[in-house]
């Protein structure tokens, strides 16, 4: 019996985002543009409105400096941000919100783990056996 998981239905993992542990993390944080990097579909996004201006997302949450001041807000620097969505669980006035990111630059995650052997192959140039 051959069970295939459709990754595009159900989470195949959880990450909680921090770079404190994670050594892949702490290396991506280094560079200028972490989303190229590590990529999510989605993005936070800060209510300015609504936003109590209390810091916490960007000082205690955000593993990337993704977060900024912005006057009496604070706004999101898409090319830092990851999609992790820590800032957003964690806000006292639930101003943030994830967003999908445009779609010409969203990617759609492999079917199952032969489908994602079979696009990394192609994109280095060789076949997958049975494929």
């Amino acid at each position: 019996m051959h069970l295939t998981w459709n990754v595009q239905q159900v989470h195949s993992f959880i990450c909680n985002c921090c770079p404190c542990c994670c050594d892949s993390l702490r290396a991506v944080k280094e560079f200028k543009v972490p989303y190229m990097m590590v990529k999510s579909n989605f993005i936070a996004q800060i209510n300015r409105k609504s936003c109590a201006g209390c810091g916490i997302c960007k000082d205690e949450r955000c593993p990337m400096e993704a977060i900024q001041e912005d006057g009496d807000s604070y706004k999101v620097l898409p090319d830092r941000c990851i999609g992790c969505g820590v800032c957003s669980i964690t806000c006292p006035v639930d101003s943030i919100t994830m967003k999908s990111r445009p779609e010409f630059i969203r990617e759609e995650p492999p079917v199952n783990i032969m489908d994602w052997r079979a696009k990394r192959a192609a994109s280095r140039g060789i076949g997958v056996e049975g494929k």
